[in-house]
């Protein structure tokens, strides 16, 4: 699978940063997180798109869905967020929580990633356009199950280390990470892991920032990020067969 001018499994680890709804609903934040995730050496950027009026309102607590009211990604920033992450190189993924956000979202994403809780809805799986694409499982279904563009995706947030139970990794596979460590990366590729997501945030807002968006107690600040990058990346040198070229 090639996603802009890289190809899962053989142009190195792919590390996507998960923005999520962590723009609090400015576009200013939306903008600093996707330099935060250039700055970092993440290969994409990721946002959600959802509609508050769409979602199933027995999933999710009354005063959540007032919190996410005001995290929905307006459909005019796509085109300033996607060209902006093209300008830094990354390419701009989303995940759509409904039909509707597919039919807005083909012409502005690279490739799409389908969330666990997604993973055998049809409505979502037979829309989705034939275009590159991701798909997190939960962990406890994985046996078996990893397919290639699949991720393990424990389901606890954040997840703690000794729930995390890694496991191998086939080819084109990899991890969809909501522990708050910055080596689980790096401990995933070096079990053979090709892809990486994780959440991250902005720092230094306050806590308005902090109370608004919803994500942030599985999420990393900028300079955290960084770090988690560079682990996996050096992980990725590290298991290296001799002889092979950088």
């Amino acid at each position: 699978m090639k996603i802009r001018d890289h190809e899962i499994g053989k142009d190195g680890v792919y590390i996507i940063a998960e923005a999520c709804s962590n723009h609090a609903g400015d576009l200013r934040y939306a903008k600093q997180l996707v330099q935060v995730a250039a700055d970092a050496g993440a290969n994409a950027v990721k946002f959600q798109r959802f509609r508050v009026a769409n979602l199933d309102k027995d999933q999710y607590p009354p005063k959540l869905l007032d919190r996410l009211a005001k995290l929905e990604l307006p459909d005019r920033w796509l085109p300033v967020i996607r060209d902006m992450a093209h300008e830094l190189g990354l390419a701009m993924i989303c995940t759509p929580f409904d039909r509707e956000s597919i039919e807005v979202l083909v012409d502005f994403v690279d490739a799409w990633k389908v969330r666990h809780t997604d993973f055998e809805n049809t409505d979502i799986l037979v829309h989705l356009p034939d275009a590159p694409a991701f798909f997190s499982i939960p962990a406890h279904e994985w046996e078996g199950r990893p397919d290639p563009q699949t991720l393990y995706c424990p389901t606890s947030y954040p997840t703690q280390l000794e729930n995390l139970h890694l496991p191998q990794f086939p080819s084109d596979t990899g991890l969809s990470d909501h522990t708050l460590s910055l080596m689980t990366g790096a401990l995933a590729v070096a079990r053979g892991a090709q892809v990486l997501e994780k959440h991250f945030m902005l720092a230094g807002k306050g806590n308005a920032y902090l109370q608004k968006i919803v994500d942030g107690q599985v999420s990393l600040t900028p300079q955290r990020f960084a770090s988690y990058v560079i682990n996996a990346r050096n992980a990725e040198k590290a298991i290296r067969p001799r002889g092979e070229e950088e």
